[in-house]
């Protein structure tokens, strides 16, 4: 042990018990002894008299009421150094961000509510008073049941007997539906039996962003909808409104998690208005047994899940969904590997069970994971305790932790190889064992096991007494004391900064520990091991058990011993690192280098350890390789940079604590945030601007302040009820996240800045900023759900960051503007690209400049100024504003006064209507040309009042103000709305309607966009309401919402601009992108977004064509048949005359001879016929523009005489994809190139071949 002098600085006991105990020892000059654990030891009887006073800066009355209402927080009880909360190593919490993010289905409730939408309930509590015996039923916490009822439950039902005894028998409700229930219950019963619940589980595909074995949420809901629709009868529950409130509560009962499950809401909902009281009890019966007995012997049976140990607090968690035929050929697998024996019914049968450990199985990469959990009484905890603690004092005796932490060392090493050798190449190798636990051999690990206790344990281990201060900010008089084993051989293990002291009462404790004791109890646990798989028994043959207490300090005197003989040779050419069962090797010899990298290949046979090839990387096969990632740290080897890795972690929890406590949730709440910068792995090495440029320091603090935000979020929406937040607590939420998250993390990064030329800092509202934007994120599960007051804190609390950008570009803390960006948007400034796609860059760096410190936004507005200005830019100033004055009409100032008038810009939008009217029917140039002036004018002030900044998206319902309706009605003119009806359609179910309004000109659309939610993109009008029946066919009968799963295309069947006088202004292209990002947002499931057009003067022009030359639209086969069709010669007046309405799409014979060469000069006319190199139809060079692909030609899609008289009745879909649009835009644009299908683009090819004969 080494003395600790006066002038140390007592770091670590600082840590753990305060200054005003350090200031005790410093003043007392209390002489202490470091052990090799990192604690203190006092002399031995240490007067503990000298202790006896109260520390001042202690509130005790207060301390006690916090030691009261301490709540008890369910997590593991062993933690890594690096880690203090393990909960997510182990835990994959269900309800993820991508799932509640999600609109729910007809039924489906939310994480913490029953359903995004309102339920209407026949009947409410207070209009029905439940018989005491039904409400203790449907009260009940189905998700409280005891694992061992429902197992009972599930081995009750593999004969008729499970479903017979469903109602108690000494109820007098019993006779009076025996016969027909038991009728009932027995069709149940044989359809159960017939059902092959396997063969259909087989037959689900792997979903590839799985584990092997997993099921996706779609298959497990697809699974049970099955079992309904198949084995249920329909007359159990009444009818079949009842059964689509069963198929929805039992959608939300696979959801609920951790949360409490009751019947009560489905009892109420369902139509038993006929029903009384009595039969009301027979109801409650049957919905529980179908719940707590039926479906959990289907989940018990068929799949796979993970429960946490009995108790009455803790409720069943289904963790992940994994097929059981997958556990069961895996345990196939091992048992022909001989990794496990089964033991005989026989014998088995003699086995108490409820000590031996149970398997778990964890799903990962590499195949499922099995975890030993074991229940052991009081007696054998503490003799497991007892000889765990040994063996690990023993082991860190012999082999003492290092420091600093394996991570520091790792750095100090790089930098000390290139202090030393410069750019000399340095190689590294990482490797993993394959499967650590499970490979080790048992025989060799006792070998192992019982040398180290012989060379280090005498005969006998005797105890000593010890008095350890606990760590209480209460007295200094507060000892524990306890027995120590061993204590003259190795000291006891404590927390890094305990102080103990040695004391001697005679007699007290006579404990004593034998050598031969702790080998036979290592033989017992390695040799001897029984595990359990449900009611099945198995002797562990080889490897140890992982999850088992002694199961890690085994592994780790296993694997040092194969260090120690196997591995030494490479100790002496580099550096080895071991951590558990990952190894990294550093040196800068070549051949050692690769030696190693064989050795990863081959494995260490003597040990039977074999690495995972996929895993290991090395740099030995490209000198290009600088970065290496191990335990959670990327290290570059050149630039000496070390940053955390946080693409492995999952943000994902699993919370389950103690409701019966009573403590509120909001300090719950508090006390997990709290623990998240523990888990950031922000060590002052990470920030160190001497080690890591700022460029990298910025880059880590973001991902950790996102990492933090994505931890709170998933807490707040999995802890709380959104919807019923009031302004005030939502209020308490938003300071606990900015006290408990912003600022500890704001001031771990600024203390590990504070040192000699760093130049740079954080503030406050840049961290708040990321990570209230990441919290409190604009989407429907959270931000929609509160009330008006809350959502008005949160914009409030990012208003400094502009709460419009929620996800700014990466590092753009404090980082200044790359003038590359600034060069890029002026490229576009005489072009004539789409204003959208300008503006994508223009936002970008808008958000840029919004968090830029003042010296770097200063810096870039002198950059703006000089250098995008004009040269001799004073000179020219002058002549500027001269020339700006001769040439700004004086009407100009008129129109701006006007706009700032009440209804200033409606009158200046319809005095232009005026303008572009008379400019159409005016003859004379001259006087034109002025007009044309005054329209110039008009069309600036307009374009940048109407900036798409300035509109508001508005959805129209059935709800909207019959003025709205009636304009929607008014303006709609490619498919003219018939009448009420008509209209309420196109606003109602699977159907949007949209429109954009302007602050100045309320109540009034500018431009109407109607879309239709389909199931595939419709090639016909008609294929619109073809595509909402099918979508209906699968919905259950009585459902009020949408079918979610099965819309999966929106298309833009109609828009309309509404003012004449915004001609010229881009409007529609803007709503048609916010209503894409709208729809995907509601309907995840949304992957085809497409038009459904018209061509309009596709007809004139196919006229005019076939007057000038048939030859060029039709072959000479054509022409003849379509001649003795129409038994004439003059075929240009022959069509003309039948064009005119839409009788000729009802004769077969004439639609089956045009269709050929009137597709084939519709994709010349949208593909080749252009007006200043841009499409000549004005529908197809809006879409083009904004991004779209020409994706195909539709025949008879529009038989209206309408779409006969434009079209020909034919009409396109250009189809939108969201990833190509800025790309297509720009080729368009820039250079004329149209993107268009295979199919176009084959009918173009025939038509220009027809035109070159």
């Amino acid at each position: 042990m080494n003395d600790i002098s006066e002038n140390s600085n007592y770091v670590e006991i600082r840590k753990r018990h305060g200054p005003d105990v350090v200031n005790f020892l410093v003043t007392k000059k209390v002489t202490l002894k470091e052990d090799i654990f990192g604690s203190y030891s006092l002399a031995e009887n240490f007067s503990k008299d000298e202790w006896n006073f109260k520390l001042p800066s202690v509130n005790t009355k207060k301390d006690k009421v916090r030691k009261k209402n301490k709540i008890k927080l369910y997590a593991p009880k062993k933690h890594d150094e690096d880690q203090e909360d393990n909960l997510h190593l182990y835990a994959d919490f269900r309800r993820s961000i991508d799932i509640l993010s999600e609109k729910p289905e007809s039924g489906q409730a939310s994480a913490s509510s029953t359903s995004t939408g309102e339920v209407s309930h026949p009947r409410s509590a207070s209009e029905f008073a439940l018989h005491l015996k039904t409400k203790k039923i449907i009260t009940q916490n189905l998700n409280g049941m005891k694992c061992h009822e429902h197992k009972a439950a599930t081995l009750f039902l593999k004969d008729d007997r499970g479903f017979l005894n469903i109602l108690n028998k000494k109820s007098p409700e019993y006779k009076s539906c025996h016969l027909h229930l038991s009728s009932i219950m027995l069709m149940f019963a044989k359809k159960s039996r017939q059902f092959r619940y396997n063969i259909f589980l087989d037959r689900f595909s792997q979903d590839r962003n799985l584990l092997e074995g997993q099921l996706s949420q779609k298959q497990v809901y697809e699974f049970f909808s099955k079992i309904l629709y198949h084995i249920v009868p329909n007359q159990l529950f009444g009818n079949k409104t009842n059964n689509a409130k069963i198929k929805q509560t039992l959608r939300r009962y696979l959801e609920s998690g951790s949360e409490d499950f009751t019947l009560e809401k489905l009892l109420l909902s369902m139509d038993v208005m006929s029903l009384k009281s009595n039969k009301m009890y027979l109801l409650a019966q049957v919905l529980n047994w179908f719940f707590d007995k039926f479906i959990w012997h289907i989940i018990y049976s068929y799949l796979y899940c993970e429960k946490p140990q009995a108790a009455n607090y803790e409720k069943i968690i289904i963790h992940r969904w994994i097929k059981r035929g997958t556990i069961h050929q895996h345990m196939l697998n091992k048992t022909r590997e001989n990794v496990y024996e089964p033991i005989p019914n026989d014998e088995a049968k003699t086995i108490d069970g409820s000590f031996v450990p149970k398997l778990r199985f964890y799903a990962k990469k590499s195949g499922l994971r099995p975890v030993l959990v074991k229940r052991t009484d009081e007696s054998q905890k503490k003799e497991s305790k007892i000889f765990q603690n040994i063996l690990k004092r023993l082991y860190l005796s012999t082999n003492p932790p290092q420091k600093p932490h394996i991570t520091q060392r790792i750095w100090d090493d790089i930098c000390n190889f290139r202090k030393v050798n410069g750019d000399k190449p340095l190689y590294f190798v990482c490797c993993d064992i394959k499967d650590a636990y499970g490979s080790i051999i048992q025989n060799k690990l006792l070998e192992v096991a019982g040398k180290l206790l012989d060379d280090n344990l005498p005969e006998v281990l005797t105890s000593k007494p010890i008095a350890l201060l606990r760590p209480t900010r209460e007295t200094l008089t507060d000892f524990v004391e306890y027995e120590c084993l061993g204590f003259d051989y190795f000291p006891p293990l404590l927390p890094s900064g305990s102080l103990y002291c040695p004391i001697n009462p005679p007699n007290k404790y006579t404990t004593t520990v034998s050598r031969e004791e702790i080998k036979q109890f290592i033989k017992d646990e390695v040799l001897n091991k029984m595990v359990r798989l449900r009611s099945k028994y198995f002797k562990l043959k080889q490897g140890i058990g992982q999850g088992l207490p002694l199961s890690a300090v085994l592994s780790e005197i296993y694997y040092h011993d194969m260090e120690v003989q196997e591995l030494q040779k490479f100790k002496n050419l580099g550096s080895l690192y071991r951590y558990v069962d990952d190894f990294l090797y550093l040196t800068d010899n070549r051949e050692a280098a690769e030696k190693f990298w064989k050795m990863t290949q081959t494995g260490i046979q003597g040990y039977n350890c074999n690495f995972q090839i996929e895993k290991s990387l090395s740099n030995l096969d490209s000198a290009d390789k600088e970065e290496f990632s191990f335990l959670g740290f990327y290290y570059n080897i050149k630039t000496m940079e070390v940053r955390p890795d946080y693409s492995g972690v999952p943000v994902r929890y699993s919370l389950k604590m103690n409701k019966e406590t009573g403590y509120k949730l909001l300090n719950l709440f508090i006390r997990r945030i709290s623990k998240f910068m523990g888990l950031l792995k922000l060590y002052k090495f990470v920030l160190d601007p001497r080690i890591n440029s700022k460029k990298t320091i910025i880059k880590t603090i973001r991902a950790a302040a996102k990492m933090s935000a994505e931890r709170c979020f998933l807490l707040l929406v999995n802890m709380f009820d959104i919807k019923k937040l009031d302004r005030k607590f939502f209020f308490k939420i938003f300071l606990s996240i900015k006290k408990t998250s912003v600022k500890p993390l704001l001031k771990t990064c600024n203390d590990s800045l504070k040192v000699e030329g760093c130049h740079f800092s954080f503030k406050f509202t840049e961290l708040q900023f990321i990570i209230c934007a990441k919290v409190f994120r604009l989407n429907k599960l959270l931000f929609s759900n509160v009330d008006y007051n809350s959502r008005h804190i949160i914009k409030a609390a990012l208003s400094d960051s502009a709460s419009r950008h929620l996800n700014p570009p990466k590092n753009t803390l404090h980082a200044r503007i790359n003038e590359d960006l600034v060069d890029e948007i002026f490229k576009f400034k005489e072009t004539n690209i789409s204003n959208w796609i300008i503006e994508n860059k223009v936002e970008t760096l808008c958000c840029m400049y919004k968090n830029l410190s003042i010296e770097s936004k200063q810096d870039f507005l002198w950059a703006l100024a000089l250098k995008y200005a004009e040269e001799n830019y004073q000179k020219l100033l002058t002549r500027e504003n001269t020339l700006k004055k001769a040439l700004t009409p004086r009407y100009h100032w008129l129109f701006v006064l006007m706009g700032r008038l009440e209804g200033g810009v409606k009158f200046l939008v319809d005095l232009r209507t005026d303008v572009l009217e008379l400019l159409s029917e005016s003859t004379d140039a001259e006087k034109s040309a002025i007009m044309q002036q005054l329209n110039l004018t008009l069309h600036d002030l307009l374009l940048l009042w109407f900036s798409v900044g300035f509109l508001h998206l508005e959805r129209i319902t059935w709800q909207s103000s019959c003025d709205m309706l009636q304009k929607i009605s008014d303006y709609e003119a490619i498919h003219p709305i018939k009448n009420w009806i008509d209209l309420k359609r196109r606003v109602g179910p699977y159907r949007r309607c949209y429109i954009f309004t302007h602050p100045s000109m309320p109540r009034e659309p500018l431009v109407v966009l109607h879309t239709a939610l389909c199931d595939v993109i419709p090639e016909t009008v008609k294929g619109i309401e073809e595509a909402e029946k099918r979508i209906v066919e699968k919905t259950t009968a009585l459902s009020i919402y949408e079918n979610v799963n099965h819309i999966k295309a929106a298309v833009f069947y109609s828009i309309a601009t509404t003012q004449k006088g915004l001609k010229g202004i881009e409007l529609g292209n803007y709503l048609i992108k916010e209503v894409a990002k709208e729809v995907t947002r509601e309907f995840p499931m949304i992957d085809q977004l497409s038009s459904l057009s018209p061509i309009p003067k596709f007809r004139l022009w196919l006229l005019d064509n076939i007057k000038q030359d048939p030859t060029s639209i039709f072959t000479e086969d054509e022409l003849i048949n379509i001649k003795n069709i129409l038994s004439t010669d003059d075929i240009f007046l022959a069509l003309k005359k039948l064009f005119n309405n839409s009788l000729w799409m009802n004769d077969k014979y004439i639609v089956s001879e045009l269709k050929e060469p009137l597709m084939r000069a519709c994709a010349w006319y949208l593909y080749r016929e252009k007006r200043r190199n841009y499409a000549l139809n004005a529908v197809a060079n809006f879409h083009l523009r904004n991004g779209a692909v020409m994706w195909r030609i539709n025949w008879m899609a529009d038989p209206s005489p309408r779409g006969s008289e434009h079209s020909c009745g034919l009409m396109v879909n250009y189809r939108y994809f969201l990833s190509e649009t800025e790309d297509n835009s720009r080729n368009y644009i820039e250079g004329n190139k149209i993107k268009a299908s295979e199919g176009v683009i084959a009918l173009v090819e025939k038509a220009e071949k027809l035109r070159n004969k």
